[in-house]
């Protein structure tokens, strides 16, 4: 039912207040002619279930009489109006309640909905980051219906207005703009809901439809306003102004389309919300410059707000416009003259072609240009790819899917790994065996994948979600003013557009070679009509012009392969679009992201944040104390932007620097909508306070141009619209207050006064206060660096106040006059780096020895070395009397870059990873109390190390502090020190390193091959890891150690100190390359070190408290080496694969061990380089064989290859048992081939062995290449271990009877070409993480029945990898492109098996 039904065509409120102000002499007649009725307090609210009746009795009363002009004294017709609106009312009610309830359960169902969605998608996430299979959450038809279903049934609104309080004498009764009519205070107090006064229907409709619904029709959607009415009593009063405002307020917001499920009428909605924000800005541009005057015909300053009945509110206007004020009136990111550091930030356009991606494109732009503007480097250095955002972010996204620009920005802070360089996706795209062409992908799971794991190209592959390249935050802005600072600071701003059918007309074909700047701006046509919903980023603005700069993505005109040939593309990829038009910077819907490198990244490996280097700013202390300093303006500043960069509230800095401005006496804030009493009383003393505390008084002694008190001055009509200005100011409203509330108002003023903020000139000194730096140097150090006094003038002022800071770290009551003191450099010690060592007593009784090193020249120089120990503090205990390696430190030493060389005492505090940022030669720091990890990146910071010491003070090894508990840096070496460069970054490993001591730690783990470079084997001479919780075995890579002096001569190695760990093992042999070359070896407290030392009496050894035997009785490594192999195959050769073998097959075993302690050491001929002991059955090969093979290496006789069998499966071969095998293989260190083919007698005399794969295996035999365990009755799981074998390249396990899940840690396995493990029990899915198994690789899964689900999506990856699953479970499809590569028969009930594969996935 429609009653009184009438289409209402919304206006932008700036086309509004044009109507109004044409008709407003005859709206002061009517209101002048009825000042005798009484006036009406309400307000506007939506409609509840339990207001039905109470709408339905109002729409009987408005629509049940007066529909028969001149016969309502008609008792007919009385009684017919009757009936009608007992009708009505009844009809009405039962509608609205059937709406209401409707409402309510699709809001309900779709909240449910989009929980559980979101779950699913979440669960996806994890589980593909767990690299399990995952699924996620598709819209098909069914649910796309649904959605549709869900959104009629809440697209519309029964707004109400209701009665708040009785009337205030003489008050006005218009509706305010927040919907709120009179004293909200009194609405408050009347606590209970008064009459209803009116009601309006707001709801969306296919308006120009020729047929009504259910008819289907492509009519676009438009908002509509219905079933408006006010009670006869209650008319005049603005209550359908009120109803009529509120619709336009509602109206729903855009959405972008080109990339976003967007509907037309969510598009065209945004239109009022625009202009309504631009009317905003104008009226802030116009308080910023002229105080509110000389605007001609422009109605007033109402848009900002209404009444400022708060401080918050008077104070947030104020913010707006002093930002306004401030800024450059003309802005784009490309004008090198403008932007920070000199550079133009706008990247080249990009290019969506046909597909829906325009939101990924545009995310990508703002993260390029904010990553641009955070490190002042050029902004084609971060050329994020747009595809990895759209179609990696779990959610499926195709070409034609699209997205949203919230749940797109989310994304950069849930799954930060997506956020790589553009040749990273492009270059897995071109690899896509289905076809480079995004339109023609169905499916880009495996495309991602290879983008980041599977990519050759470091930079791509180093990228995780733990590790990411970049570090992303958003969010949204709220007005134009906003929208301009987000551009100036970050580069551009995130916006959705609403295509009309005339842009391309005013952007066609002949523009293509035109820049933005050349063309005219954007205005759409009142008769266009709106095409679609678009995402782009505003990249500039001009404030006398009222236009926006938009980078879109539609590629470049001056592009010949560009497909859009008839229009909507220039020069430069951009156009300007005038202010408030098509939704371009819509409040709330327009978004900004911050984004910088992520520490640990490329390029933020230390975590320092090195670009703040080019963009601190000097500052001088006035007040340290509270956190005030000066700035000297220059010429690319402006008042705004030092706000900004200090973050400092920008009223704070006017406030601070009142004497730059000049003041606006008269300030005008005009109003089109009246006041209360109370509200004109609160404003004033709102606005009074806050401008006197702001500029003083004005009446104050020696003031001087301060704050006037605030008045209004309002205009009043009589019955010939006449009208009279009346002065409101605070004194009239207490004695006098009805001149200033009765009937008949139309606009008052407000006056105050302001400050005129403007561009100080450069070399303008200001000041710039911060409570929070006085608190946190942290904040401070991000935005600025403190100028120093340069009373000395020999280090740079910088490095002045760092060395201060360092001594305030020492003793925190020194001031800065008396720490400048102490670091006088004015006289440097002839032929020194020494600067200054003294030996300092505070007047804080802080006792301590200093030493600075300066590089010595004339002007002094820079420092370049620091030492300090605190010997004693009063009122301290040993140890606390040291300092701690704080941020306040650490921050301090940053501030000198030329730092070589530092040694320091402390008592705890961290390794902070920004220290790798210093370059330093020598790092020496002794700490009784430190805590946390070594930074994985740190040596990388310092390519010339020689010093590293990280070690516990041996005076206080046995202490722990109560509040921390054991003390000691903790974790094991970070494998990034262990002789592995990082391909995408161009510092490597230093390799000068000669001493290492990271003693009295809790570092863990195993020890490392080496740290540092390749050349560190050619320095280091003094390793000291004693009293850490070290475990596994002594690297053989130890052996290598090769130190030579200056000239290249050898020289020796004095100490390797390993005591007090948990090592375990015998030492290797090897180690006697070390002999004439080590001096002292420690290898004390560790109890399960086993073995001989192979070193002679030249090398001073001590091994307490361990299971070595002394040393061993040659003194050759070749020797030592020889016989350890032919005492591991003595031993444990017949033991572990001879149990219950016949007696045939023993004796054949036997005389190969016979032969390698035969001949071992000398079983290689001249000129050759390897041997095979070999014996076979006395039956022949297929009853079984035996081949150890042996390789010359570096001289040594290795034995590297062990190969157990017969050649048929109708006979067993050897007897494997596990448990001996493991000692065996531990002392066979080059075996690369263990093949133990039907080994399956494991039985010692009646009680039979169980054969697991042990999880040690990897570990006691690294080096294995072929590892071959078939038929040998294997049972339980493959153990997750085994994907640590960095060299495996063939593991076939086929044929046993191993059980479980199949592990995907074997995709660490980059080296394997065959992996068997068919004919066994395992169950579950296939492992997403496989499809990071090498191209060219062989998986025989084959009859492994409990095998089941689906082929995971990441597979399309493995082009070259061929699955067997013959009788498998697996079902639905194999990935596009790659049918051949998955054999999927299996058996058929009737017998026989399938011909049929699994069909590809389309």
């Amino acid at each position: 039912m429609q009653l009184q039904c009438r289409r209402v065509q919304l206006r932008s409120n700036r086309q509004s207040r044009t109507v109004a102000s044409r008709a407003r002499p005859r709206t002061c007649a009517v209101q002048a002619v009825a000042s005798s009725q009484q006036t009406l307090q309400y307000r506007v609210r939506r409609a509840r279930l339990e207001d039905t009746q109470a709408v339905a009795d109002l729409y009987s009363e408005v629509f049940g009489a007066g529909n028969f002009p001149g016969f309502e004294d008609n008792e007919v017709i009385q009684q017919v109006e009757a009936r009608y609106a007992l009708a009505v009312g009844r009809e009405s009610s039962d509608m609205l309640a059937e709406a209401l309830a409707s409402k309510a359960e699709a809001a309900l169902a779709h909240r449910t909905y989009r929980a559980t969605r979101e779950a699913a998608m979440l669960t996806g996430q994890l589980r593909m980051a767990q690299g399990l299979p995952a699924s996620f959450p598709t819209e098909g038809p069914t649910e796309l219906r649904q959605l549709a279903k869900w959104r009629r049934a809440r697209s519309f609104v029964c707004l109400l207005v209701e009665e708040v309080g009785a009337a205030a004498d003489g008050a006005n009764g218009a509706a305010a703009a927040d919907g709120t009519n009179g004293s909200a205070a009194a609405a408050d107090k009347a606590g209970q809901p008064g009459r209803l006064l009116g009601t309006a229907t707001l709801s969306l409709m296919q308006a120009e439809a020729a047929l009504p619904p259910p008819f289907p029709s492509s009519a676009p959607l438009r908002a509509y306003i219905s079933n408006m009415a006010v009670l006869p009593a209650a008319r005049r009063q603005g209550i359908a102004t009120a109803l009529v405002g509120a619709c336009g307020r509602i109206g729903p917001r855009p959405t972008a389309g080109q990339g976003l499920s967007a509907t037309n009428e969510q598009l065209g909605a945004n239109a009022a919300a625009t202009a309504t924000e631009f009317d905003t800005f104008e009226d802030l541009l116009a308080l910023s410059t002229t105080g509110g005057r000389g605007r001609g015909s422009r109605s007033g300053s109402s848009n900002l707000g209404s009444s400022f009945r708060e401080a918050r509110d008077f104070e947030q206007l104020q913010t707006s416009v002093y930002y306004v004020g401030g800024s450059l009136p003309v802005y784009n990111s490309f004008n090198k003259s403008q932007t920070p550091g000199g550079l133009n930030y706008v990247p080249y356009p990009r290019e969506q072609g046909s597909c829906n991606s325009c939101v990924g494109q545009a995310v990508a732009a703002a993260v390029q240009m904010s990553l641009a503007y955070t490190t002042r480097e050029p902004v084609n250095k971060f050329n994020v790819s747009a595809g990895a955002l759209y179609y990696c972010v779990a959610g499926g996204r195709t070409c034609k899917t699209g997205w949203d620009i919230p749940a797109a920005l989310r994304s950069l802070e849930v799954t930060p790994q997506w956020m790589l360089p553009r040749k990273c996706f492009d270059a897995a795209l071109q690899s896509n065996s289905a076809g480079a062409a995004e339109p023609d992908i169905s499916d880009f799971a495996g495309i991602c994948r290879a983008t980041a794991a599977g990519s050759k190209d470091p930079e791509c592959a180093a990228v995780t979600q733990e590790q990411p390249r970049y570090s992303c935050s958003f969010k949204s802005l709220s007005s134009f003013w906003q929208v301009q600072q987000h551009i100036r600071t970050h580069g551009s701003v995130i916006t959705r557009i609403a295509v009309y059918d005339d842009f391309n007309v005013q952007f066609n074909s002949s523009v293509r070679f035109k820049t933005a700047m050349q063309l005219p701006p954007y205005s759409r046509n009142t008769t266009a009509k709106l095409q679609y919903g678009h995402a782009a980023v505003i990249v500039g603005y001009n404030n006398t012009e009222y236009t926006w700069t938009v980078l879109n993505s539609w590629g470049s005109g001056t592009d010949p392969s560009n497909p859009r040939k008839t229009g909507g593309v220039t020069a430069d990829g951009m156009f300007r679009i005038r202010m408030g038009v098509a939704g371009v910077g819509t409040p709330d819907l327009t978004y900004g992201v911050v984004c910088e490198p992520a520490p640990g990244s490329v390029d933020n490996m230390h975590a320092n944040n090195p670009w703040l280097k080019k963009t601190r700013l000097p500052l001088k202390p006035i007040k340290k104390e509270e956190g005030c300093y000066s700035y000297t303006m220059t010429a690319s500043d402006t008042f705004a932007s030092v706000a900004d960069h200090f973050d400092v509230d920008i009223r704070s800095l006017v406030s601070n620097n009142l004497e730059l401005f000049s003041i606006i006496p008269n300030t005008t804030y005009k109003y089109q909508t009246t006041l209360s009493l109370d509200e004109m009383k609160d404003t004033l003393r709102v606005v009074q306070n806050v401008t006197q505390g702001l500029l003083g008084d004005a009446n104050a002694p020696g003031a001087g141009g301060g704050a006037i008190e605030p008045y209004f001055t309002c205009t009043f009509f009589d019955a010939s619209g006449k009208g009279t200005p009346v002065k409101c100011d605070k004194a009239t409203l207490e004695t006098n207050p009805t001149i200033c509330t009765r009937n008949g108002t139309v606009a008052c003023s407000l006056f105050y006064s302001d400050v005129n903020v403007t561009q100080p000139a450069p070399g303008s000194i200001i000041r710039v206060c911060n409570p929070d730096w006085s608190d946190d140097i942290d904040l401070f150090n991000e935005v600025a660096y403190e100028q120093g006094t340069g009373i000395y003038r020999l280090i740079p002022e910088k490095q002045e106040v760092a060395l201060r800071r360092v001594l305030q770290v020492i003793d925190p009551a020194l001031t800065d006059a008396e720490a400048s003191r102490l670091i006088n450099c004015s006289s440097l010690e002839p032929n020194t780096d020494w600067a200054l060592r003294r030996t300092i007593t505070t007047r804080s009784r802080v006792h301590f020895s200093l030493a600075i090193g300066c590089s010595n020249n004339e002007a002094g120089g820079d420092v370049i070395g620091l030492y300090f120990r605190v010997l004693s503090r009063a009122g301290s205990v040993f140890p606390k009397m040291h300092p701690n390696l704080n941020e306040q430190l650490v921050l301090a030493l940053l501030d000198l870059p030329e730092l070589y060389w530092l040694y320091i005492y402390v008592y705890g505090g961290q390794v902070a990873p920004e220290l790798g940022a210093l370059g330093l030669s020598y790092f020496s720091v002794n700490h009784y109390c430190m805590v946390g990890q070594l930074p994985p990146n740190l040596l990388y910071g310092w390519p010339n190390l020689g010093t590293l010491f990280v070690t516990r003070q041996g005076d206080a090894l046995d202490y722990n502090d109560p509040a921390i508990g054991i003390c000691g840096i903790s974790g094991p070496i970070p494998q990034q020190w262990r002789n592995t460069t990082r391909k995408d970054v161009a510092t490597e490993l230093p390799n000068f390193l000669s001493d290492i001591n990271l003693s009295g730690n809790l570092l863990s783990g195993s020890l490392p091959d080496i740290i540092g470079g390749n050349g560190v084997m050619f320095n280091l001479r003094n390793l000291q890891l004693q009293r850490n919780r070290f475990t596994g075995r002594v690297p053989e890579a130890w052996s290598k150690l090769q130190p030579e002096n200056d000239q290249g001569k050898p020289t020796q190695i004095t100490t390797i100190n390993i005591q007090q760990n948990q090592l375990e093992g015998p030492l290797p042999v090897s180690l006697s390359s070390l002999e004439q070359r080590l001096e002292y070896l420690y290898l004390d407290g560790n109890v399960q070190l086993s073995g001989c030392v192979p070193l002679t009496p030249y090398t001073t050894v001590t091994f307490t408290g361990t299971q070595v035997a002394g040393r061993c009785a040659g003194s050759s490594a070749k020797d030592l080496m020889h016989k350890q192999q032919r005492q591991a195959i003595s031993t444990y050769f017949l033991q572990a694969l001879g149990v219950n073998v016949d007696r045939d097959f023993r004796f054949m075993l036997r005389a190969v061990v016979t032969e390698i302690n035969n001949t071992l050491g000398a079983s290689v001929q001249p000129g050759q380089v390897s041997k095979t002991f070999q014996q076979n059955h006395p039956q022949g090969e297929q009853r079984g064989f035996c081949k150890v093979s042996v390789a010359l290496i570096d001289g040594i006789e290795y034995i590297t290859g062990i190969e157990v069998g017969a050649t048929t499966q109708n006979y067993p071969a050897a007897g494997l048992n596990m448990r001996r095998l493991l000692p065996m293989l531990q002392q066979l260190p080059r075996l690369r081939v263990l093949d133990c083919r039907s080994c399956y007698l494991a039985s010692e005399g009646p009680i039979r062995l169980t054969n697991r794969l042990p999880d040690t295996l990897p570990s006691v035999a690294p080096n294995l290449a072929k590892l071959a365990l078939t038929r040998c009755g294997l049972v339980g799981p493959v153990p997750r271990s085994y994907g640590n074998w960095t060299n495996m390249e063939e593991l076939f396990l086929d044929a046993n009877f191993l059980t479980g899940r199949l592990p995907s840690e074997l995709a660490k396995l980059k080296q394997l070409k065959v992996l068997f493990l068919a004919s066994n029990g395992f169950n579950g899915a296939l492992p997403a993480a496989w499809s990071a198994l090498p191209k060219e690789l062989y998986v025989g899964l084959d009859f492994n029945t409990n095998i089941a689900g689906t082929i995971p999506s990441a597979f399309a990856s493995n082009t070259g990898t061929f699955y067997n699953l013959f009788n498998t479970s697996i079902t639905g499809c194999v990935p596009p492109g790659l049918l051949g590569n998955f054999a999927t028969w299996r058996p058929l009930p009737s017998g026989g098996f399938s011909t049929r594969d699994l069909p590809s996935c389309r």
